[in-house]
């Protein structure tokens, strides 16, 4: 492949990681440890352009996730999981947010019924 269709394709990939629900950061951060390996804070800051906090700050999240680990040689150095792992993080991260989110609705939906007549089809406040 060559380097311009390579980099649109890692464009493309790092857009579709922020709409599946990482931070254009984040989805940067992968994409590196992903192409050039295991890496360690400061790499991955410099070729960020970021603070080295802020790195360690989004890495732990990453790490968080699941969507990165330690290498099991180098502990000083992160890696990406394979793409698949990523996915799957990512869906779960999703799927619990939902959840949550119908959870959430459905006790709304109780607070209503305090307040709410049912059965009519105004629905009038008591």
């Amino acid at each position: 492949m060559c380097a311009v269709a390579q980099k649109n394709l890692l464009n493309e990939l790092q857009e579709k990681l922020v709409e599946l629900g990482l931070t254009p950061l984040q989805s940067k951060a992968y994409l590196i440890l992903l192409y050039k390996g295991p890496s360690d804070v400061q790499f991955l800051s410099s070729t960020l352009g970021i603070e080295l906090r802020l790195t360690e700050k989004m890495l732990k999240e990453l790490y968080a996730k699941g969507i990165v680990r330690y290498d099991v040689n180098d502990p000083n150095k992160l890696t990406a999981v394979n793409p698949k792992e990523l996915i799957n993080a990512l869906k779960k991260e999703q799927y619990n947010k939902y959840k949550s989110y119908v959870k959430k609705a459905d006790d709304v939906l109780q607070l209503f019924k305090g307040v709410v007549k049912e059965n009519k089809p105004d629905s009038s406040v008591v």
